[in-house]
């Protein structure tokens, strides 16, 4: 986390309930001011962006957080809020941001990976949109936290009590037979890809670009 924290601040994660709206929510804009929403569960949402090694992201990717120990300047700890797509960071990891030059917040280290599981489930992308909705439903009953849907994939965050057993178990008896479940990382498999994905030298002096 480095040096900058105030005295008396803690690093708590926060788990609540799923956030099933942010799709709806506006897209990142590069040449605009930084957002900052309120959820309907009460907390704010602000873009952080994610720089990844790969020459083909150079737009990188935005994600929605939440502060969690931020100083006035907005340097600070932040928790996820939805998966990465492009990077093994998922819903209720905490990343350490700070703003660049145009007060976009930039993503330059982990305070802390959660244990929860991550899937990724591929499916066929002329699936009807009612029958991904009705497996997300079952999945948030069954216990996750959230699901990303991107075309041909859907991305869902597990609760840390959910072991991987209990995970596979679910989505064997809820997913439709064309549906492909991919490997399952570990959360040292996570950390091991993120050091080898994610650019957290970034050049804060680069506006951001479009992801």
């Amino acid at each position: 986390m480095g040096g900058r924290a105030r005295d008396g601040d803690t690093v708590t994660p926060m788990n609540d309930s799923p956030n099933r709206h942010l799709s709806q929510l506006p897209a990142f804009d590069p040449s605009g001011e930084p957002l900052r929403i309120v959820d309907d569960h009460g907390f704010p949402l602000v873009h952080v962006l994610l720089s990844l090694r790969d020459l083909e992201c150079r737009g990188g990717e935005a994600l929605w957080a939440t502060p969690v120990q931020v100083e006035d300047d907005g340097y600070g700890v932040y928790v996820l809020r939805n998966n990465s797509a492009l990077s093994a960071f998922r819903m209720g990891d905490l990343i350490e941001a700070i703003p660049g030059c145009d007060a976009h917040l930039r993503v330059i280290g982990v305070a802390g990976l959660t244990e929860g599981l991550v899937t990724e489930v591929l499916l066929p992308e002329e699936t009807p949109p009612g029958s991904i909705h009705e497996v997300m439903e079952t999945w948030y009953e069954a216990g996750a936290d959230f699901t990303d849907h991107m075309p041909g994939l859907l991305l869902t965050a597990w609760p840390e009590e959910m072991d991987h057993g209990d995970v596979v178990d679910v989505l064997e008896h809820t997913t439709p037979p064309d549906w492909k479940l991919g490997d399952i990382p570990t959360t040292l498999g996570r950390a091991l890809q993120l050091i080898n994905d994610v650019e957290f030298c970034v050049d804060l002096d680069v506006p951001a670009g479009a992801p």
